[in-house]
């Protein structure tokens, strides 16, 4: 199995980031509007 080498920097650089949205994912937008997480809660951002 080979496995083709990323150059990350490069795709974040020129805007090659079909990841980024710009905007949260629509699922988690309707669980913070159905109030489904605590007020006082903790999350965790990856990335």
């Amino acid at each position: 199995m080979s496995e083709k080498k990323m150059d990350w920097d490069a795709r974040y650089l020129t805007g090659d980031t079909p990841w980024e949205k710009g905007a949260p994912a629509p699922a988690l937008t309707y669980l913070v509007r159905e109030g489904v997480f605590p007020v006082n809660g903790t999350i965790l951002v990856p990335g």
